[in-house]
């Protein structure tokens, strides 16, 4: 929370500005989106930095998390209805995750990228069907903006992206060697 005061103070939420908090003249990087959205939310809300920490936890937990979750399973299992319901109600009812690493310390730059995460898998599953071509430029355009975003959130919601996108890879190279020999 503190970072985020850092942010207002020096108006920099770069991420190889925030890090010299802690370490001055450090310009390594360091995983600022958290701390620059809290700031956002404070700048334009007008409250204090632990209202809008606690507000933006919120907004994540109950909205994004659930809606990412929702997008997924649409995209894995189809858009009905029964898919739609059941991915928002264990969406919610599931404390793992978001609720859980809250209570471990302050891992908002992780808990913010991990929210993101599902939206990421579901762009790279919709960008390599290989039999879907609708709307892939969208998709694509979406992961471009993405990836450096979680990147910026946190790198290890990132590496669970690329971890979790790789069978994604593995089918659509399976799919397309099938094609071929079959020509």
């Amino acid at each position: 929370i503190n970072a985020i005061q850092y942010v207002l103070d020096t108006q920099n939420g770069s991420p190889f500005a925030v890090g010299s908090m802690t370490a001055p003249g450090n310009l390594l990087f360091y995983p600022s989106g958290w701390h620059s959205l809290g700031s956002l939310v404070v700048q334009l809300s007008g409250g204090s930095v632990p209202a809008a920490s606690n507000a933006v936890v919120l907004v994540l937990a109950a909205l994004v998390w659930p809606v990412s979750i929702i997008l997924l399973a649409r995209t894995l299992f189809g858009g009905s209805a029964l898919v739609t319901v059941a991915a928002g109600a264990l969406a919610a009812a599931t404390p793992a995750f978001p609720y859980l690493p809250l209570h471990y310390g302050p891992l908002y730059p992780l808990f913010l990228g991990l929210s993101l995460a599902p939206v990421a898998l579901a762009s790279l599953i919709r960008v390599f069907r290989p039999h879907r071509a609708w709307r892939r430029q969208d998709t694509v355009l979406l992961l471009v903006l993405l990836i450096p975003g979680i990147a910026v959130s946190h790198p290890g919601a990132l590496l669970a992206v690329l971890a979790l996108g790789t069978p994604a890879l593995v089918v659509l190279g399976w799919w397309l060697w099938r094609a071929r020999r079959s020509v």
